[in-house]
């Protein structure tokens, strides 16, 4: 999983052989760019939820679909990812 800043001339031109590779922004902590081979792009937000010691619940790896591109740009999906961020921060779980 590369970690790069990612820019809107990289998320117009990027492309993949492999089925599917995810480019994690160095800017945004925990938001990603899935890409496709055949040209479909999402973004996706991986976070960590709080753990539960009510229910002795750990704490779970999560991923939320945040939405396709070009129907969500980066600074969209930037300000997104804050967002539901936000909400993990809170002790909810945006998924």
């Amino acid at each position: 999983m590369p970690k790069k800043t990612l820019t809107v001339r990289f998320v117009d031109t990027v492309k993949t052989a492999a089925p599917r590779i995810e480019y994690f922004d160095s800017h945004t902590s925990g938001l990603a760019l899935r890409v496709t081979d055949s040209g479909i792009k999402t973004w996706t937000l991986m976070y960590r939820t709080q753990p539960n010691p009510e229910t002795g619940t750990p704490p779970q790896l999560r991923r939320l679909t945040l939405g396709r591109y070009p129907d969500l740009d980066l600074k969209g999906a930037r300000k997104q990812a804050g967002i539901e961020r936000g909400k993990v921060a809170s002790g909810k779980d945006p998924a």
